[in-house]
């Protein structure tokens, strides 16, 4: 009988010891009770499983414990159970709770937002509607400038405003008679031809040249007006032959210097007050020139492109002191080239001087 109860008991220290061994890396190992032997002393309780080898990433879960021995019923004790084995798969800790599995990798920083869309550019302003009097259309409204995306770079501003049309108009047109002309005579240079019916322009030399002058009222051009056209009409009464070249100039003087019709000379715009230059004050550069055959019929028309001198005679009346005209060659030579223009005392109508101006009404 003591040799039995010293057997019982060396089996139980060797299923003891095999409870101490080291659990390996797999599934966690089922805790299984030991047997009940009858009369036996209570087994002791299995030894708790190892931490199991922890996984890279998951955390390791513990092992359970192994069951406790068996109660002993009158016979041996039983075999204590054998610990869980540790660390499956997933590398699950055993019940001693080895550290955690390493932590997973840290995650890779989030994106930067993406930037906000930008704001839509402006809606151009609409172009200005044509004005029906000839006088331009409004300017339209400048576009309002696209709101700002989230985060992202405002609109651009819209196109600039839209430019009015031109108005179209059914042109009105005006026909002056001069109001004043005269001859100027560089051989008779104190001689005044104010009440003559013809003026001669003549290729003279210095000492002999001729010319003529010519000017108009504007005051009866309604004000606020778009002027679109403006020539200077001169009639032919006499060619005595050779091609010439007729140059049409602005007069230069100022409001206290008007030239006087009745008074006026190649050496003074009127009595007692000479002219800055004999022969008179004008512009260097021609407004126009015009070629004259010489073959040019008596009543042939002659007419000068004044446009821009007549919108600045509209637009500042104390300006207006006419035209000179002479030949575009003289005083350089006197080769004898003239010709005659018509007057204003002119007893045919038609031949008298003209400046005939279309206008949008």
């Amino acid at each position: 009988m003591f040799v039995l109860r010293r057997r019982a008991v060396w089996a139980l220290g060797l299923s003891a010891v095999a409870a101490c061994a080291t659990p390996t890396s797999g599934p966690a190992g089922s805790d299984q009770a030991g047997a009940s032997a009858d009369g036996g002393v209570s087994g002791n309780a299995g030894r708790a499983g190892n931490a199991g080898s922890s996984s890279s990433g998951a955390s390791g879960m513990a092992g359970s414990a192994g069951s406790s021995a068996g109660a002993a019923t009158g016979g041996s004790s039983g075999t204590a159970g054998t610990g869980g084995s540790a660390a499956g798969s997933a590398g699950t800790a055993g019940s001693a709770g080895a550290s955690a599995g390493s932590g997973g990798s840290a995650g890779k920083a989030g994106s930067g937002g993406t930037a906000g869309t930008a704001g839509n550019a402006g809606i151009s302003g609409s172009a200005g509607t044509a004005g029906t009097s000839g006088t331009a259309g409004t300017a339209g409204s400048a576009g309002t400038g696209g709101t700002a995306g989230t985060g992202g770079t405002a609109g651009s501003a819209g196109a600039s405003a839209g430019a009015g049309g031109g108005g179209t108009c059914t042109p009105a047109t005006l026909t002056l008679v001069a109001t004043s002309d005269s001859n100027l005579n560089a051989a008779a240079p104190t001689t005044n031809y104010g009440i003559v019916a013809e003026a001669h322009i003549l290729r003279g030399g210095a000492v002999a040249s001729q010319r003529a002058l010519f000017s108009f009222d504007l005051t009866s051009l309604p004000a606020g007006k778009t002027l679109k056209t403006a020539k200077l009409q001169l009639t032919i009464v006499n060619n005595p032959g050779q091609n010439k070249t007729l140059a049409a100039h602005r007069v230069t003087q100022s409001p206290t210097r008007p030239w006087m019709e009745t008074e006026v000379t190649w050496q003074a715009y009127k009595a007692g007050s000479n002219w800055t230059t004999a022969g008179g004050d004008f512009m260097a550069t021609a407004s126009d020139s015009q070629l004259v055959s010489d073959t040019a019929a008596v009543g042939a028309v002659i007419s000068f492109d004044v446009f821009a001198d007549s919108q600045s005679f509209y637009a500042t009346p104390a300006t207006n002191f006419g035209w000179l005209i002479k030949d575009s060659q003289e005083p350089a030579s006197a080769t004898g080239e003239n010709v005659f223009l018509a007057t204003r005392d002119t007893g045919t109508v038609d031949y008298k001087p003209k400046l005939v101006i279309t206008y949008c009404p």
